[in-house]
């Protein structure tokens, strides 16, 4: 009977053995499916070749699976914990660099394992120690690649940089989930359309000051409630443009020249000293104010009739206000122009609002030949930033029409069809060009996402003076979407004149949205509304209240299930959400 049962167990054995080899083998053969990639290490990168245009460039695979952990490495990196899968390339800086530029482009989220958002890096040497720190380092870069110009001091003819790609995924215990693919290429960008006339190009900040000036005003009071030196609230000159604060800690400008540095009114910085939990401990509290002039400008030399200032600025906005001054009599009088009023003021803990990061240009009336024109940047600061590069005087060209950030959209990305309730199609409409603007006409286009056209209206506005600023046009005054079939739809603004436009890519805003049947998502509330007030109102920065769903048509529901998701949970300090959190449902009559 021994015997018997040891039979039985050593069969059994046996079928154990043969299937855990089977095991083994499977788990082995799916392990060599996807090998540590060869350029896991910066020694190995793979080289990119510099192509003449994105469509000639060639796409290399690349792949963050099987990669070794590299925090041990001690290359300095911006990443606090996504850069641990990175993957290595290498680029030789052509003899000369074309006044466009060139790019590293990363190509992501086109198949199944591709990671979700890239982190880029770009170096000098693999050395890895402190020295060793990246000229440009981000996780998600604006329009998912490096810009390189001819502006930046750092690229060395005929020298070799590293490129360091990571997913920008995966939670510190378990990083290797971020693991996956994308595709990278190196191309010669484009020559820019309609060049500017630049009459002064000297804010590049190329290393400092520039021959600019810092004055501060003001200064709130610390935390003994003694009120600090205004003189405290100055811009500062910061290395590749970042900032130092404790929530907006190295946000970094995308102008051309950020290598070499631009100037930033850190207005968190000032206040917390890069520590978030102690407001007031800075060396200028809140409220500040502050400027950054320019030095004397002489335009005696140039015969047009109008110039403008055009400059590259980043801007976290928190309850700030942004000035332009300039002055045609070497600083004895002002003229100011207040701008940035339509970037949308920071909310806290809302994980997929960005900060303003781009070209402006505004007419400077009255500044053409001035033999003695100053202009100066003015902050009156309530958190978080503003950083400012490539200042330039330009003549202001003939025709430039633009529609404006602040425009009409759906109250929500997805509607539900018995929520829809009517409200105008409108935009905001400038002309920042120096001639009047003649038969302009604003179009509104809402296309089915098979392209049929379901509804097209336009609104003639006929004569636009030379710099008339931001005019709403109601193109339809109240829409009634709920007679729309449910499926995608997407919506288009477009300003046109009987004249050529100067920049086309500003005359056109389309937005995406949903009408659906079975789902109540509330996003975001609208800017306008026909006789229904919005539901957050103007100024409300209760992060706890969050979202608002409402029958405004009296139709009966059956709720059979709700999906609740914080989106930035790991960003969120427990002194602002607890340690715990509950959610909590309303239901109101």
């Amino acid at each position: 009977m021994m015997s018997r049962i040891g039979t039985v167990e050593n069969g059994n054995i046996l079928n154990m053995i043969r299937c855990l080899a089977l095991i083994m083998f499977i788990v082995w053969s799916a392990t060599i499916l996807v090998a540590q990639p060869p350029n896991d290490d910066c020694s190995g990168a793979i080289q990119l070749d510099i192509a003449a245009s994105e469509a000639t460039a060639i796409k290399i695979d690349g792949d963050t699976r099987n990669t070794v952990d590299e925090k041990g490495d001690s290359i300095p990196v911006c990443s606090g914990n996504f850069y641990r899968d990175a993957v290595w390339y290498s680029f030789i800086t052509p003899d000369t660099i074309s006044a466009q530029g060139f790019s590293i482009k990363i190509y992501y989220g086109e198949s199944p394992d591709d990671i979700p958002s890239p982190g880029i890096a770009v170096y000098t040497s693999c050395n890895g120690n402190v020295d060793n720190q990246p000229l440009f380092c981000a996780n998600g870069p604006e329009n998912d690649r490096i810009i390189f110009s001819h502006y930046c001091p750092e690229l060395t003819p005929n020298e070799t940089y590293y490129i360091r790609v990571w997913s920008n995924d995966g939670p510190a215990s378990n990083w290797t989930s971020g693991w996956g693919t994308f595709r990278i290429a190196a191309f010669v960008n484009p020559v820019l359309s309609n060049p500017e006339i630049v009459l002064w190009d000297e804010g590049t900040f190329n290393g400092g000051l520039d021959g600019w000036t810092t004055e501060g005003f003001t200064c709130g009071k610390d935390t003994s409630g003694n009120t600090v030196d205004g003189s405290n609230a100055l811009w500062a000159w910061a290395p590749y443009g970042t900032t130092k604060g404790g929530l907006m800690y190295l946000h970094q400008i995308k102008s051309r020249s950020a290598c070499d540095g631009a100037m930033v009114f850190d207005s968190e910085f000032l206040d917390n000293y890069g520590n978030y939990k102690a407001p007031g401990i800075g060396p200028c509290p809140v409220n500040q104010e502050g400027t950054l002039t320019s030095p004397t400008i002489d335009l005696s030399g140039f015969p047009v009739s109008s110039v403008s200032i055009l400059f590259y600025q980043k801007v976290f906005n928190f309850m700030s206000r942004y000035f332009i001054d300039y002055s045609t009599d070497d600083g004895q009088s002002w003229n100011t122009i207040e701008i940035n009023q339509d970037i949308p003021l920071y909310k806290y803990g809302v994980t997929d609002q960005i900060p303003y990061d781009g070209h402006d240009r505004f007419q400077l009336p009255g500044a053409a030949g001035a033999s003695t024109l100053r202009v100066r940047f003015r902050m009156e600061g309530n958190y978080f930033y503003w950083i400012v590069d490539d200042v330039q005087i330009i003549e202001t060209e003939c025709s430039n029409l633009r529609i404006t950030h602040d425009y009409t959209v759906t109250p929500n990305a997805i509607c539900q069809k018995d929520q829809l309730y009517d409200y105008p199609a409108a935009i905001q409409v400038e002309n920042i060009g120096g001639c009047m603007q003649s038969n302009v006409v604003v179009d509104l286009e809402i296309k089915e996402s098979g392209g049929n056209v379901v509804l097209f209206e336009s609104k003639e506005i006929g004569d636009v003076p030379a710099n008339a600023g931001p005019g709403l046009q109601r193109i339809v005054d109240c829409l009634d979407l709920s007679e729309f079939p449910i499926g995608w739809y997407v919506f288009t603004y477009t300003v046109h004149s009987n004249s050529v436009d100067f920049d086309m890519g500003d005359n056109i805003r389309s937005f995406w949205f949903r009408i659906d049947e079975n789902i109540l998502a509330k996003e975001a509330s609208m800017g306008f509304t026909c006789g229904i007030h919005p539901i957050d109102p103007e100024g409300s920065f209760d992060y706890s209240i969050g979202n608002h769903f409402f029958i405004p048509k009296g139709d009966g529901y059956e709720v059979l299930s709700v999906d609740v998701g914080i989106a930035n949970a790991d960003d969120l300090a427990p002194e602002v959400l607890g340690a715990e959190a509950e959610l909590i449902g309303y239901l109101y009559e």
